[in-house]
């Protein structure tokens, strides 16, 4: 009998990872915070420097330690002042690379305290609720004892179809080995996105590796085994902005808790809306299903078991269904594709011979509600 092998949450839980905030000063006050940075930063022989891409942006890293990056653009119409904040680097600079932001009872009161603290000491405004936030990255760490496991599931993931409103990416990065340029066999990101919002799924231990070698030692010392999928939802300015209309006036830092604590609310959903539900079988397992549910109708089943095997020649999820629209009409493609939810499978066939069924990102993520929680597959 083959191992069970299981998914489950890191122990930081559904929460965020890094936010940006912005504040608009007029040309004296944005003048006198350039200068108290620029004299901060060299005499803590800091970084300060303007970006090549952008040379009317300066960047200091002068709060590099406490998990914050500094860059202040001077233009006609508006100055800006951008801050890319780490949470839990702000709250415990010696923290690892891999943890996000613990929601705890009192965590929001000491990021507040701790951010006010951090400002006061470069002469930049103080309280968080004078910035305005720009952009969230909600997040959760998977965990399993399968390392390939994370690049699978955006293997399987990157076969689903993209919603029209949505650009998809998938990455492989070129790596150089032995003298030579190769690209991996399996990508090891991928990225949903508009411009409201992105839905990031990539291999954690992966970018560890390949960008943070002295983390990436340190992490395997401790932990030899484990892959990590780590999924992310980006919630951009426009989208704040709609969330600040529906739901009434907030102040910055009521607006950042209260969507840290929904943080899995909106990352199931995006997940749901992008991906597939259920499992992911081997094509035989799967017209099986089909071929004995009890309550499909025959000239539905064919259909299903049509659309499993144009993904299973080659075809995309999105270009198959393409194919089916001159021979269904919309509301039989509707059926096929709400029968396949109703039997909890992807018409996506798994090929992956060491697992027999794969749960999908939707069906991980809504099944974990705590560390102590898992979710199986053989």
């Amino acid at each position: 009998m083959k191992k069970k092998s299981s998914v489950r949450m890191s122990s930081d839980g559904f929460s965020f990872h890094t936010f940006e905030l912005r504040y608009y000063p007029g040309n004296k006050a944005f003048s006198a915070i350039h200068n108290a940075v620029k004299s901060k930063s060299k005499s803590k022989k800091c970084d300060y420097y303007p970006l090549k891409e952008h040379p009317n942006t300066y960047y200091s890293s002068v709060l590099q330690d406490h998990g914050i990056r500094i860059y202040l653009t001077a233009a006609e119409k508006r100055n800006v002042v951008k801050l890319i904040v780490n949470p839990r680097k702000l709250l415990d600079p010696k923290a690892g690379y891999i943890g996000i932001f613990q929601i705890t009872s009192d965590a929001f009161d000491e990021l507040n305290d701790q951010f006010t603290s951090a400002m006061r000491s470069v002469s930049l405004p103080e309280s968080i609720d004078e910035w305005k936030l720009h952009r969230l990255d909600l997040c959760v760490n998977l965990v399993s004892e399968r390392k390939k496991l994370p690049m699978r599931l955006i293997s399987m993931m990157s076969q689903d179809r993209t919603p029209a409103d949505f650009e998809k990416n998938h990455y492989l990065e070129e790596l150089r080995v032995n003298g030579n340029t190769k690209r991996d066999a399996l990508a090891h990101r991928l990225t949903l996105s508009n411009e409201s919002v992105a839905f990031v799924a990539y291999d954690k231990i992966y970018e560890i590796k390949n960008h943070a070698e002295s983390e990436y030692k340190k992490l395997r010392k401790r932990d030899k085994d484990n892959g990590i999928l780590r999924i992310e939802v980006q919630l951009m300015s426009r989208w704040l902005s709609k969330y600040r209309q529906k739901h009434g006036k907030m102040s910055t830092s009521e607006l950042l808790e209260d969507l840290a604590r929904s943080s899995k609310k909106y990352i199931c959903k995006y997940a749901k809306r992008l991906f597939c539900n259920g499992f992911y079988m081997h094509s035989g397992d799967l017209k099986n299903v089909i071929r004995f549910s009890s309550f499909i109708r025959k000239k539905t089943g064919k259909k299903m078991i049509k659309l499993v095997e144009k993904i299973d020649e080659g075809w995309s999820f999105a270009t198959a269904l393409d194919d089916v629209k001159r021979k269904w009409t919309p509301k039989q493609r509707l059926v096929v594709l709400d029968t396949f939810d109703r039997l909890g499978i992807s018409p996506i066939s798994l090929h992956y011979k060491k697992v027999r069924r794969l749960p999908s990102i939707s069906e991980i993520l809504n099944s974990l509600d705590d560390e102590s929680d898992e979710i199986f597959f053989e």
